[in-house]
């Protein structure tokens, strides 16, 4: 059987070297709007198992069959392929973010995911207003929907098809979580945070850095698969999609607190009570970019990272959206105020949005404070200049390099200053967060203390000079290490032929990270067993028991902080164990890519440290170099160019308050009623994923670089498969965005989709479930009043009120068949 996790050829048929497109998506959500994430996620799926060579599922429709051949196609004459391997999910993103990792690492299908969407997210008795297992705690059913997602798991039987993938879901935990915190002059606060990652990753061994007979050695570690056990994916997704009422809070388990990442400091030994990631964590962005840096590489590849946030475009007041240059209708200000309405509805709306404005910052200085592609292309300059003459002994810097060599050694002071702040900042940060009564601020102040002629194993005296082999032991330190092994990979990302080359940098990079982290843990051990032994002079110079210490420095003064790091060094025999990987990494850059043999591996070596004093010698150095990466947002408003003429001229005649301008996302019932209408009809919710898929497509399509010829056949393709005409959806587009609210409550009441909800939410106001703490008897008191009054007739529960019910019987019923229940 073929090794799940190993790639596919990287030449296409036509000699030429493929491509991979690795996406990293961020999927954003909102109730029913699961729906439409669900029918992107389908589709990007699609194309990433068509272009590996994954064939279709067992008993493929012809319309799927031809839908897959139409995929391999397109990405077989583009001479690309598409891999998923991080996915990070919240609310309903969290849902389907995890059903698509866990077909993803299982290798099976998520043919079945329509079908739980249209079947199972519904407004009806008989689904999510089933009875609850511990009384009426929501409006909704959160244990049918567990239920479902379970069952939808189960049915991922895996295959030999799996692949290596990574996935963060997010939740929010109830009850306290919080930590201690001082500020500079030693006060104590507390800090609140609510937010929970967790994360589940499937890769083959990786490095570790562990004990062996006398020292150290680098031994592979055991594969990893938590994909393998449903329930905490179920529970993750699940707890993450809680939304505040409409679903009950999930108990957290045992097994999805072993995920946990994120507090990664001990919050409470008791499991939490986990609600909607969406409300504190909507674009869970960092984790994603971090495990983007961990992804191994083979072939040719770019990174994008993907936005999958279901809305279009915002207009301003009186701007025509469909064409951005007009100018504003008259241009004065609004005169009225907006409703209350409005106003409520920003108080919940607007705090997701600073969420998501911060996060979309962070991209920003991200790439606009990356210096990767820079660092590349320098290392690029350095080392086109080496050559060997025919001897293959003698090597040649060139004159690029020579001058950088002659520059970097007499900035190298500079450079080691540099890196001992930051290794004292660094070191004081790791022992501050390793502790278990509270945060302290690592900031402090370093002096100008010397480094050298001391020496320490982390920091390099001089600079390699011309001629000098390569070094028997690194002393430049792990980051270092990482850095300069890093710009060496990313060297080789547009280059044909150098599958193997990748292949043994990303190992590289992996045997680096697990020397790091065995330096962390040390250093988190060891720093907080300093603090609590007083710091004995023996280490420090300081007199024993000194409790003079600069507060924010987490206890332990800069002299102890390189003493630390000097013991980590020694003790774990850093330096030797990073020299031969380093090597390794410099002689098959040389030897493969630069075609120089490994004679020249003390040049290539030397330009990654030239540009490593470079960086470091004016600023202090960053832990590890930033990810490159593209950034697209998968939303409403990109359709393939075959619907996009309907698109546009569908939006001027949306309705909607006058001078106001027409809103895009109406193109989606999941937008619509608080964001909970595409649970209000199986035809709203087909509509919702179809669109999904197509938006997927449109996306799919630029990223690619796909035909326009075969973008238009995937599009009548997908339409098959969905049982749907080109024409039919044209004309549908100018009807769905047109629906206004009134006419989507009408279609409700129509259809009976009503009694169930509110029948729920009377049950909801009267529920007696217990609850820690315990609801205040007023508020129930009022409940049972509302519900005694308001309920249908075989609705109402138990009723405490017999003469209020019996007086509003009329006005009641009125009520119901005029406007809910017209067979009342």
């Amino acid at each position: 059987m073929a090794n799940p996790n190993s790639p596919p050829a990287s030449t296409a048929g036509n000699g030429q070297e493929i491509i991979e497109h690795r996406l990293a998506l961020v999927m954003n959500g909102g109730v029913s709007l699961a729906v439409w994430m669900g029918g992107v996620a389908c589709e990007i799926d699609n194309a990433r198992r068509a272009s590996n060579g994954i064939p279709p599922r067992d008993g493929a429709t012809k319309e799927e069959q031809a839908l897959h051949n139409l995929w391999v196609k397109a990405t077989r004459e583009a001479n690309v392929r598409l891999a998923v391997d991080v996915i990070a999910g919240t609310s309903a993103g969290g849902l389907n973010g995890v059903l698509l990792a866990a077909a993803i690492a299982r290798g099976a299908s998520l043919a079945g995911l329509e079908k739980l969407w249209l079947d199972s997210g519904q407004m009806s008795a008989e689904a999510l207003f089933q009875p609850q297992r511990q009384g009426t705690l929501s409006l909704m059913n959160g244990d049918f929907f567990h239920d479902q997602i379970a069952g939808e798991l189960q049915r991922m039987t895996p295959t030999e098809h799996g692949r290596s993938v990574s996935l963060i879901v997010t939740s929010t935990a109830l009850g306290p979580s919080a930590r201690q915190v001082k500020d500079s002059s030693g006060q104590c606060f507390s800090e609140a945070d609510h937010r929970r990652r967790f994360r589940f990753a499937k890769h083959g061994p990786r490095p570790q850095y562990v004990p062996a007979g006398d020292g150290y050695q680098l031994k592979d570690g055991p594969a990893v698969d938590h994909f393998t056990e449903t329930e905490p994916l179920a529970t993750a997704g699940r707890a993450s999609a809680s939304y505040p009422v409409a679903f009950k809070p999930v108990e957290e388990p045992q097994a999805l607190r072993d995920r946990r990442v994120w507090p990664d400091w001990t919050t409470s030994k008791d499991l939490d009570w986990l609600a909607d990631g969406g409300i504190l964590d909507n674009s869970p962005f960092d984790p994603v970019l971090d495990s983007i840096q961990s992804r191994s590489v083979t072939g040719p590849w770019r990174r994008t990272l993907c936005f999958v946030v279901p809305s279009g475009p915002e207009a301003a007041p009186g701007r025509d959206i469909t064409n951005p240059g007009a100018p504003a209708d008259g241009g004065a200000e609004p005169k009225l105020p907006p409703p209350w309405t409005s106003v409520a509805s920003a108080a919940f709306s607007f705090p997701r949005e600073a969420n998501f404005r911060d996060d979309i910052e962070h991209l920003h200085r991200t790439i606009r404070g990356g210096r990767s592609s820079f660092d590349v292309n320098r290392f690029r300059r350095l080392t086109a200049g080496i050559s060997v003459a025919g001897d293959g002994e003698t090597v040649s810097p060139g004159p690029v390099l020579a001058e950088a060599r002659q520059i970097c050694t007499a900035a190298i002071s500079l450079y080691q200053q540099s890196c001992a702040a930051a290794a004292v900042y660094q070191v004081w940060d790791i022992v501050a967060r390793a502790r278990t009564d509270g945060y302290i601020d690592p900031v402090g102040e370093v002096s100008d203390f010397p480094v050298h002629p001391a020496g320490h194993p982390w920091l390099p005296a001089t600079f390699p000079a011309a001629g000098e082999d390569l070094p028997g032991t690194w002393n430049w330190g792990v980051d270092a290490a990482d850095r300069v092994v890093r710009t060496m990979l990313r060297a080789t990302s547009g280059t044909a032929d150098r599958d193997l080359l990748r292949q043994g940098l990303s190992q590289c990079l992996h045997q680096i990270a697990a020397i790091g982290l065995a330096v962390s843990q040390y250093l988190a051990d060891a720093g907080l067993k300093a603090e609590n032994a007083g710091l004995p002079a023996g280490n420090t110079g300081l007199p024993a028991g000194n409790t003079g210490l600069p507060a924010g420095n987490a206890g332990l003064p800069e002299e102890r902080v390189i003493g630390l790091l000097d013991e980590a060094y020694e003790t774990l025999q850093v330096g030797p164990a990073l020299a031969p990987i380093v090597r390794t990494a410099a002689e098959s850059y040389a030897s493969q890519h630069l075609g120089l043999g490994a004679a020249a591996a003390p040049e290539v070596l030397a330009a990654g440290l030239a540009v490593e004093v470079s960086n470091g010698a004016g600023s202090l150095p960053s832990d590890r170099p930033r990810p490159l990466f593209d950034f697209v947002q998968i939303g409403l408003g990109e359709p393939p160019r075959l619907l996009r003429g309907a698109y546009d001229a569908a939006l001027p005649s949306s309705p909607g308050p006058a001078g106001q301008p027409p809103d895009p996302n109406n193109i989606l019932y999941g937008t619509r009623l608080n964001h909970f209408a595409a649970f209000g009809d199986p035809a709203w919710r087909s509509w919702d994923w179809l669109w999904g898929r197509m938006n997927a497509l449109a996306q799919l399509a630029d990223i690619l670089g796909l035909a326009a010829s075969d973008v238009d056949e995937l599009t009548t393709a997908i339409l098959a498969v969905e049982g749907r005409d080109l024409s039919g959806v044209q004309e549908d587009i100018g009807k769905v965005v047109g629906m206004t609210t009134g006419t989507l409550l009408k279609d409700l009441r129509a259809a009976g989709r009503f009694p169930p909800v509110f029948d729920a939410l009377f049950g909801f106001l009267r529920s007696q479930a217990p609850t820690s703490p315990k609801v205040p008897s007023a508020v129930m008191a009022l409940g049972q009043v509302a519900s005694d009054v308001l309920a249908r007739r075989g609705q109402a529960g138990k009723v405490s009120h017999h003469v209020l019910r019996a007086v509003t019987a009329i006005p009641r019923r009125l009520v119901w068949r005029r406007h809910i229940d017209p067979d009342q």
